[in-house]
């Protein structure tokens, strides 16, 4: 009877015993799912059954654990919610460098065209002043040179020393019949004077220098806007880039499924573990980190050229300064001049004063029955011979005027600095050079800083010891990732890539770059190219358009801002050498290459409570031993 009492007290002992493990357990996974539940719907989901109640066992691909609170649905929703929570990191960066590239872009466009309008109406008002009649029945042949330059910073296909050589030989004509009013000039002379501009050379050396000095500084500004462009359009086809399967594995490991074990949204990812996860994201586009950095470089040298000696303010503000001295080499060399036309294109026939003056006199008869006036008669002919026979004065009237022009300019103190009088204070142009060089050197090594830079800003915590490490809140042990391409590809412990499968749009990006740094490599040498194929057109940057620079800018591209990726794939083996297409010159020979650790099917099970599961496991039983001893015990006894 005694030994039945017993073994009833102690099955009585050993529900109670259990009863007590089983309800602390119960209550305990109530309270993690319950915050489970709050998180998810803070998240934008209402379903709340796609959370259990009581942490139960499920088989999910990403948050893999031995009990969770999250069921398949919302394991889905939540890949959803971590991919836009990861596109939304690069909105921020794409609008830092628009501010650099496209802002500043802008700007310069304005500048340039500011300057080409007031030089433009500066020598127009002057020459106006000064030539009157004889400037404003041509002045069509100077607009025609500013409306080629506007419409070759627009991205126009045409070559600045031609239209230069365009310019001086109109010019040439126009002088050298003006400069000669005695002389008989027809259409197919006129054509031998334009003609016999290179070989006449009527404007000394002057025409060349100013032919070399616009299109040497044209060229770099167009060059600098190109480079501006592209640099923005790389920018944001690469952070539009989709990511590699791993990386979004990774990423919502570490973003998301801390929900699915009901950690709080306080506790953000830690640092170093997060660094880890963005340098897998960022890879393949870490690869093209040097050359970044040489468009970086060369973009730098091109501004430090614009604001010395390829300076567009240096060539367009005193450009009506140069095209009168360049007048003045003609002047002071015209015997020269003509006897090297006329050996080109003969002796021009010349007008009869007197004879001109009969024929004159006879019209102005007929036409003039009624009166009685010789004097009105002949003053038509008085007039032609007075012109004809004070051709040397207005010869020298005409040097006189070109003098007083090049000696007023002179005295502008805006034009100081032509003369060895440089103004102390910077002008608009110059201040925005400087800051533009400024901020294309803080934007050097900027893809292999970016995973620090998104970790350590709103995205990841410091504090190591209370952090999500992807498994549980322990904080977080592993080390950072080189930035070499063998550790970024192998020694990466969240996830390794394999290095001998490209990424082709990145390739297509440094493409990209390594065009636009040949170009701007022969503006550095200062010399515009012998063709007209750096403007607009498949793979110009610059903008189309005509006139003035009134028309709205369009991308000759044609490639728009779409991302147009061709998806990574992953191969378990590499035959070729894996680095054949790498973007990286120092990229290793031979990498060995391995599978992925973050497949979904080869996720790794570790979670935050299998521990404390086990211990309760174990205290568990330990108690039933002890339960057994003592009945057993008291049944000795």
């Amino acid at each position: 009877m005694n030994f039945f009492i017993v073994i009833i007290l102690c099955f009585g002992y050993l529900q109670v015993i259990y009863s007590r493990n089983v309800n602390i357990t119960e209550k305990f996974y109530d309270i993690k799912c319950d915050k489970a539940k709050t998180i998810y719907k803070d998240a934008g989901f209402n379903q709340e059954e796609d959370i259990y109640t009581i942490e139960q066992s499920e088989t999910l691909k990403i948050c893999r654990s031995t009990n969770t609170c999250c069921k398949v649905k919302a394991e889905y929703n939540l890949v959803t919610t971590s991919e836009e929570k990861r596109k939304l990191l690069t909105a921020p960066q794409i609008k830092k460098f628009k501010s650099v590239f496209h802002s500043n872009s802008g700007k310069f466009k304005a500048i340039f065209r500011k300057m080409l309008t007031a030089s433009h109406a500066s020598l127009d008002n002057m020459f106006r002043e000064t030539y009157q009649t004889r400037y404003t029945g041509n002045a069509h042949v100077f607009k025609a040179l500013y409306t080629s330059l506007n419409q070759y910073l627009n991205g126009s296909e045409l070559l600045i020393k031609d239209k230069v050589d365009v310019f001086f030989a109109e010019v040439h004509k126009i002088i050298y019949t003006m400069t000669k009013p005695l002389a008989k000039f027809n259409k197919q002379y006129e054509n031998c004077i334009y003609e016999s501009t290179n070989a006449v050379q009527p404007f000394g050396d002057m025409q060349r220098k100013i032919g070399h000095q616009t299109s040497r500084s044209f060229y770099a500004s167009r060059v600098f806007l190109q480079g501006l462009k592209e640099g923005m359009q790389v920018i944001t086809d690469i952070l539009n880039l989709p990511v590699h399967d791993e990386c979004s594995i990774a990423f919502m490991k570490m973003t998301q499924c801390s929900i699915c074990s009901g950690v709080s949204n306080d506790l953000k990812p830690c640092s170093k573990y997060c660094t880890n996860v963005m340098k897998g994201c960022f890879a393949y586009i870490i690869m093209i980190q040097p050359k970044w950095n040489e468009f970086i470089n060369d973009m730098v040298a091109l501004a430090e050229k614009l604001e010395g000696p390829f300076s567009m303010e240096a060539v367009v503000e005193p450009l009506g300064v140069k095209i009168s001295e360049a007048v003045m080499t003609f002047q002071d060399n015209l015997g020269n001049i003509t006897v090297k036309v006329e050996e080109k294109c003969g002796i021009p026939p010349t007008i009869d004063p007197i004879n001109s003056r009969k024929r004159r006199s006879d019209d102005s008869t007929k036409s003039n029955k009624t009166s009685t006036n010789g004097d009105t008669l002949t003053r038509g002919g008085d007039d032609l011979l007075k012109k004809l026979t004070t051709s040397e004065d207005l010869f020298n009237t005409f040097k006189s005027d070109t003098s007083k022009i090049i000696k007023d300019i002179k005295a502008e103190s805006s034009l100081a600095y032509l003369y060895s009088r440089r103004p102390t204070n910077a002008s608009e142009f110059e201040t925005l050079l400087r800051a533009t060089k400024t901020d294309l050197n803080n934007l050097k090594d900027y893809w292999i800083n970016l995973p620090n830079q998104l970790c350590n800003s709103t995205l990841a915590t410091t504090a190591n010891t209370t952090c999500w490490n992807g498994y549980n809140t322990s904080g977080y042990s592993k080390h950072v990732v080189g930035n070499s391409v063998h550790d970024l590809f192998n020694k990466n412990p969240e996830m390794k890539l394999n290095v001998g499968t490209p990424n082709n749009y990145i390739l297509k990006q440094a493409k990209r770059l390594d065009e636009i740094i040949r170009k701007i490599k022969v503006a550095l040498i200062g010399d515009e190219p012998n063709d007209n194929t750096e403007g607009s057109g498949a793979n110009g940057s610059g903008e189309e358009g005509s006139g003035e620079g009134s028309g709205d800018p369009v991308d000759p591209t044609g490639e728009g801002s779409g991302s147009g990726v061709e998806p990574v794939t992953t191969t378990k083996k590499s035959t070729v050498n894996p680095c054949i297409n790498s973007v990286n010159e120092n990229c290793l020979d031979e990498i060995e290459t391995t599978n992925s650790p973050n497949d979904v099917n080869n996720l790794p099970i570790i979670n935050d409570n299998v521990q404390g599961e086990k211990a309760a496991g174990i205290n568990l039983y330990a108690n039933i031993l002890l339960l057994w001893l003592s009945c057993f015990l008291a049944y000795l006894l």
